[in-house]
């Protein structure tokens, strides 16, 4: 009987761990497909030397990559991932030498540094102890980055 106390304490206070790491393992996943997408915009478009775009869908929860007018990838991100950008119409376009086309659309999320006016797209799960973005530079490269408070980027 004793072990079976036990055994129910560890399992109460293991719990919000679990679930914790389950939250953190969604963003990260989360994250993850939209950067693989980023990336395949990119070198779609220049290995067909044509525009590449990328649609995200805040509601829904969604991407879509175009190239030319032929939808190539598309995505959607967990239920409960909270998806947002600072991209004019929540879309971003690489030319056909994997540029951005896109960057003096990007709107500051902050006045306070120009970090933040590079083109970024936001998930946070509901929960998760973080934030993670992913940040397109002005030469068309992908890097993502960790917030503790959405504001100040690692």
């Amino acid at each position: 009987m004793v072990v079976v106390a036990i055994i129910g304490i560890l399992a109460a206070i293991a719990t919000p761990d679990l679930l914790s790491m389950l939250r953190n393992s969604r963003t990260k996943s989360d994250i993850r497909d939209i950067y693989s997408a980023i990336q395949y915009a990119r070198m779609a478009a220049v290995k067909e030397n044509q525009d590449a775009d990328i649609v995200f869908d805040v509601t829904a929860k969604t991407y879509t990559v175009s190239v030319g007018v032929n939808t190539r990838k598309s995505g959607t991100l967990h239920p409960t991932s909270d998806l947002y950008t600072n991209l004019t119409g929540n879309s971003f376009s690489f030319n056909s030498r994997g540029m951005s086309d896109d960057l003096s659309d990007a709107t500051a999320l902050s006045t306070e540094s120009t970090e933040n006016q590079f083109p970024c797209v936001f998930i946070h799960q509901i929960g998760a102890a973080y934030y993670l973005r992913c940040r397109i530079s002005y030469g068309g490269s992908v890097s993502t980055q960790i917030s503790t408070d959405g504001t100040t980027w690692h």
